[in-house]
């Protein structure tokens, strides 16, 4: 262990002659270490390093590294930050040339680099996502653990390019560039984020307060970015803006909310230009999956079917099928339909209700159903309806609701009168709402109160509305927004009569 010591002394510190690949701390704040060859250890001001060394900083740390001719290049690399200093070698994208290479694993560095040869790029910095190619120049780079980049440059250019796609983006003064896994945002010019660079690196006489990021960079992601790259690009699809519902589902989406997410890059995937807006569409759909929303995890893989790799796409929706999400099994269903085999859409389908109804088999299930309704079971005769409806057996579907509502389901009739609305015929689907109604199906009452609600019929509206709520039916979400009670909730007294119906009932003495 001895030789060991001496041996880190010797290539850390003392005096050494400047080359290539060496990169002088010129200045050091906090805890932070180097691993060469295995082994680790804290470096300090005056140390140098040498290529394939790693770099790491912890939280409130940075260090300060000179290196290129006479150590006159300065890079700052922010706290929590692993940084490979790859060192000189031939870069096979341009002829082999020799370049100096760094590779930014997570965190940000922020760069001036001297170049005096500033007609070539002479430095390359990558990431999990992009490369950026440097000619001379002051720039900032943040990579995210799951290997988001965001670029921003001062001065200069820089080719910033991302890993999957044949051409880069000229970044000058005071533009940048967010890539995701997928894509890019395209040009920002400037990027929101720029105020919170402290782009300062050559007076060491400053505070080391001043040297620090603002707290805005070490948090930002491209997800955390989806509303200012919105804003930022309008020009790019139509002077895009969000107002209503949009704006809405914008702000709950930055407070993490899975479903508005979806709903914004739903909107986005409708009324936008793909080409610009797929990098969002993505990073919304992947924020809502990380949120734990079913439905944003499959449309990763839908768009990317649609607007990207037919077979990646598809193998992403099959895999979550695979994984039992209901969902995806229906949307490989859609796919395999429309680009596919009619059979093997028919196996997805049945996939997707044998999930959602947590049924082993569907067709041995099917079958029990068929014995069980023939028997007069009515709630086997409605399960039959249900698995018929859902597989496109319209007629099966009718003919099983008959009989369930016949046998005294409630659920059978709201479902029966639901296919009637459906079919326009709204005095078949009164009676039988009716009926479901009285045999205490507090959604066949539902259904009632919007009839009547429709018809301007707002007594009989309450009426049913009161008995569909003491009956247990109780998404007030749904109420407040279901356009076939608008009619009913622009009444004077509907606030009031809500309040009564939300309050809890008291006891009787």
């Amino acid at each position: 262990m001895r030789t060991l010591i001496i041996l880190f002394s010797i290539l850390f510190s003392g005096t050494t002659l400047a080359g290539p690949d060496l990169y002088k701390v010129v200045y050091k704040k906090g805890d932070v270490s180097m691993t060469r060859q295995g082994e680790s250890r804290k470096i300090f001001k005056g140390d140098f390093l040498i290529s394939n060394d790693l770099v790491k900083t912890s939280p409130n740390s940075l260090v300060i590294l000179g290196f290129g001719k006479d150590y006159r290049s300065r890079m700052k690399v922010g706290p929590n930050t692993k940084l490979n200093l790859e060192g000189k070698k031939e870069d096979p994208e341009e002829h082999n040339e020799k370049k100096t290479f760094f590779f930014l694993e997570v965190g940000n560095i922020l760069v001036d680099y001297f170049n005096k040869d500033k007609d070539k790029n002479k430095l390359k910095v990558r990431t999990k996502t992009a490369a950026m190619a440097v000619r001379g120049t002051e720039f900032f780079i943040h990579a995210t653990p799951d290997g988001q980049t965001l670029v921003a440059v001062r001065s200069g250019v820089v080719l910033a390019k991302h890993n999957d796609k044949p051409t880069g983006i000229p970044l000058t003064s005071e533009e940048g560039v967010v890539f995701s896994s997928d894509g890019s945002s395209g040009k920002l010019n400037p990027p929101q984020w720029y105020k919170e660079i402290n782009w300062e690196l050559h007076d060491l006489n400053q505070k080391i307060d001043h040297f620090l990021h603002g707290d805005e960079i070490e948090k930002v992601t491209l997800d955390e970015l989806v509303s200012k790259v919105i804003t930022i690009n309008a020009a790019n699809y139509d002077e895009m803006t969000l107002e209503g519902e949009p704006k809405k589902w914008q702000e709950e989406c930055e407070k993490n909310v899975g479903e508005s997410c979806s709903r914004l890059a739903l909107y986005l995937l409708k009324n936008g230009k793909i080409k610009e807006t797929k990098p969002i569409i993505m990073s919304l759909f992947n924020k809502a999956c990380q949120a734990k929303e079913a439905r944003g995890c499959v449309w990763l893989g839908r768009v990317e079917f649609e607007f990207g790799s037919k077979e990646k796409g598809k193998a992403h929706v099959e895999g979550l099928c695979e994984q039992k999400n209901a969902y995806a099994c229906y949307t490989a269903w859609e796919l395999e339909k429309a680009y596919g085999e009619d059979s093997k859409a028919e196996e997805f389908r049945k996939k997707a209700i044998s999930i959602m109804h947590g049924l082993p088999n569907l067709d041995e299930t099917f079958s029990q159903f068929e014995e069980a309704c023939q028997t007069e079971d009515g709630q086997a005769c409605l399960n039959l309806g249900i698995l018929s409806e859902q597989l496109n057996k319209e007629v099966k579907a009718r003919e099983m609701y008959t009989k369930s509502c016949d046998l005294g389901s409630g659920a059978g009739c709201s479902n029966l009168g639901y296919i009637m609305q459906t079919q326009g015929k709204l005095k078949e689907a009164n009676k039988f709402y009716t009926k479901a109604c009285f045999l205490d199906e507090a959604v066949g009452c539902y259904n009632l109160a919007c009839l009547y609600s429709k018809d301007k019929k707002l007594d009989l509206s309450k009426q049913y509305l009161k008995m569909a709520v003491n009956g247990g039916y109780n998404d007030w979400a749904h109420i407040s927004s279901d356009a076939d009670l608008a009619a009913l909730r622009s009444s004077s007294d509907y606030e009031g009569f809500v309040k009564e119906l939300k309050e809890p009932k008291k006891k009787k003495e």
